[in-house]
């Protein structure tokens, strides 16, 4: 993914912070409890015994009226809104990943429904161009439009 913010020549990179949401909680109630941010999460959705990959987007930023943040779904679904009592406990936090998926009308008829959290990346704004050089595979044209971005912006 990070490949495809350089081509788009958007000034943001990925940090992967998987660990930091694999602790006491785990990472569904974590998460929901992490810093303001953008994250970029990616699952296993276990369907009746099959098991499928699929990645959300979560937002931990408040909004007007809508203090805890969303996850949104990379489809046409509406956003699922957070409320406090989602970050209570591990229950809770699953209800709210659950409905995320629940909207899916592909997911209708299913007996059983487990989510997994696998990888979860930061969206970062990017400070210098030496942090964009770590990404293999690098479009040339970016290291221009970073050197032209850093000149427009300065120093952090």
């Amino acid at each position: 993914m990070i490949n495809a913010l350089n081509h788009l020549e958007y000034p943001f990179i990925l940090n992967e912070v998987t660990a930091s949401f694999r602790v006491k909680g785990g990472p569904m109630l974590n998460l929901l409890r992490a810093p303001s941010g953008v994250y970029i999460v990616s699952t296993s959705i276990e369907v009746d015994g099959l098991l499928n990959k699929h990645s959300v987007m979560l937002s931990t930023i408040e909004e007007p009226g809508k203090l805890h943040g969303k996850i949104i779904d990379n489809s046409r679904l509406c956003p699922v809104y957070l409320e406090g009592r989602d970050k209570e406990d591990k229950g809770s936090a699953y209800e709210a990943w659950r409905k995320v998926f629940e909207q899916n009308t592909m997911l209708t008829g299913w007996s059983s429904l487990r989510i997994y959290v696998d990888t979860v990346y930061k969206l970062d704004k990017m400070r210098s161009y030496q942090e964009v050089a770590r990404p293999l595979d690098s479009p040339p044209s970016m290291s221009k439009y970073l050197l032209n971005w850093l000149k427009e912006t300065g120093p952090p």
